[in-house]
This record gives structure tokens, sequence and C-alpha cells, in this order.
């Protein structure tokens, strides 16, 4: 069982530098500051990680050790088990790429900012991902009638013998799995890290080939696919964009990134319409994230939708004012 206590105090005990982001007084005290924070981040991720029972033992055990389990497959791993949002890994990202920056005296304030939100974000994210393990397993024993199921006869207890060779079977099959796994993993934390520095640097020609590589490498990597979703939406290629989406969505239903980058093309295509019912279930799920918010106003303003005028407010009362560019148009085009 995830507790929130354990996989955040990394970010308690750091909370002097924490608090410096806002508080420093010189660039070497800001670049100390997001250096500790960052550290912080990485610990509570990889606490993240151990304290999944539904993650693979190979991975649980190697949580800790960053040679074993390097930064980046700590990310993947969280993406795949839908314990981290797709905005916020790619902003912990950043966050290693600040500390990495910081400790060569490259310090920059935006990356304050950067650190802070971070942290914020990921101790409301982990306090959400403990709540939902809780109502999925009182929702499902209600659903099934779980806590009324009958007795079961029980089986007479196997040999020593026959029990000893089990054991050892099981065991090998273990070493070899996790042979092969820590093999397919070092070359899929590579490719992957590469296609994202591609992705950051702008460089879409060959973020999109190692997105590729690493989707048809790793059939489950739903965080492969939403990066290439955006690539071809952004460049209009927008079949290819509801190929790996409906990819995508298969995995992970209920993923908030996902329904949001499907409304997003939805948008693109002009359907406003079937956008905002994905962003409407984006919110649902995921209430903090303002872009569902945002995206959701925007297609039901393009749509006519009247309950616009009801989530605006609603909006600015949980974020702040609207940004300029999510404000409706007069006719002449100017903002009011």
């Amino acid at each position: 069982m995830i507790e929130a206590s354990r996989v955040l105090h990394p970010l308690d005990e750091a909370a002097n530098a924490v608090d410096k982001l806002v508080l420093y007084e010189s660039a070497a005290e800001l670049g100390g500051a997001i250096q500790t924070t960052w550290h912080a981040v990485e610990r509570s991720l990889r606490l993240l990680v151990r304290a999944d029972e539904r993650a693979p033992e190979p991975v649980r055990l190697a949580a800790l050790s960053p040679v074993d389990l390097p930064f980046p497959r700590v990310l993947e791993t969280l993406r795949q088990r839908n314990l981290l949002t797709l905005d916020l890994a790619g902003r912990i990202y950043e966050l290693s790429r600040a500390a990495e920056r910081a400790a060569q005296g490259d310090v920059r304030a935006s990356d304050a900012d950067l650190a802070h939100g971070v942290v914020a974000d990921l101790r409301r994210e982990v306090h959400a991902t403990v709540e939902r393990p809780m109502q999925a397993v009182a929702h499902h024993a209600v659903e099934t009638g779980a806590v009324e199921e009958p007795v079961h006869p029980v089986p007479p207890a196997p040999s020593r013998r026959a029990w000893v060779v089990a054991v050892a079977g099981v065991l090998v099959l273990a070493l070899v799995a996790a042979g092969i796994y820590a093999l397919l993993a070092r070359r899929g934390n590579a490719a992957m890290k590469e296609a994202i520095a591609a992705y950051q640097a702008r460089r879409m020609g060959a973020a999109e080939q190692g997105f590729r590589k690493v989707a048809e490498a790793d059939s489950d990597n739903v965080t492969a696919r939403l990066y290439l979703a955006r690539i071809y939406r952004t460049q209009g290629r927008y079949r290819e964009a509801g190929e790996v989406l409906q990819q995508a969505t298969a995995k992970a239903p209920d993923d908030p990134d996902v329904l949001r980058e499907v409304g997003h093309l939805f948008m693109a295509l002009g359907r406003p319409v079937p956008a905002a019912a994905r962003y409407e279930r984006a919110v649902q799920l995921q209430p903090d994230e303002k872009m569902n918010w945002l995206g959701l106003i925007r297609a039901l303003r393009a749509a006519g939708d009247p309950r616009v005028d009801q989530l605006v407010p609603r909006y600015e009362s949980r974020f702040g004012p609207m940004p300029p560019e999510a404000r409706p148009t007069s006719p002449a085009g100017a903002t009011s």
C-alpha cells in the first residue's frame, strides 16, 4: 500500500531548500536549492515506484538504485502505472536538466518557478494516487459481491519434495525474467531519453523516429505514443495522430493525458462536441489540472454550449483569471 507520508518524506526533509526557491538571495543559493530540491523529487519518485505493489517485482527491488533503475525508467514506470501525469513527468524531466545546469553554474530564475511547481504538483498527485486504489478496491468488492464469497474446500498440502522443486523452478524463472527485463529496460531507457531530449530541443524528426522505435519495441508504452500524437497533430498529420491515440486509448482509456490529447485532436479537426466529451472526462479524473478545464471551456465555447458560462467562474475560483488566449472574442476579433 502506498503511504503518502513515506513517499513524500524526502520533500519534507528538503523544505528549507524549497523555501529558498522563493527567498534566495544569490544565484549560488538558488543553484543549491534547485539541486537539493531535484534530489528530493527524484528520491520521492523512487519511493513511489518501490511502494507500488502492482509494479513488476524486479523494478520495485531496483527502484532505489540509480544504477539498476536509471531515472528515465523511473519516470516511464510511473507513467505506465498511471501514477504520474504526462505534464508533470515532462516538467520533472526539465527539472533534472535544470539541476544539471545548476551544477555547472548555469542558474536561471525560471528554474525556481519550475522546481517550486513540481514539488507542489508532485505532492498533489501522490495524495490523489493514495486515494485511488482504496476507492477501486471498495467499488470492486461491492460490485462483484466479493464480501459474500462462499467458502471453498482447501486442497491437501503438497509434499515437501514437490514444494522444494516448485520453489526452485519459480526462482530460476524469476532470475531469467529479471535478466531479460534488465537488458530490455536499459535499451528502452536510452532510446526514450534520447527521444525526449530531441523533443525538448525541437528536433522533431529525430524525436519522431525515437518515439516510434520505443513504441514499436514496447507495446505498453503510452507515453511514447502521446508524444508521437502531439508531433503528428502539430504538423497537421491528423490521420497518424488518430492512429497512435487509438493505440494509447486501448492501453489507458482513463488516462487524463490521453483524453486531453484526443480532445486536442478533435479541436484541430473542427469537432468541438466530441472534444468537449473528452475534456469533460479528463476534468472528472484530474480536476486539479487546469489544462483539462481550459480545453473543456474552449470546446464548449466553440460548440456554442451555454454550459461554458457556468464553467468560467468555477475555473477562475480554482486557478485565477482566464489566460487571454482562452477568453471569448468579439466579432472584431478583440478579446473581452
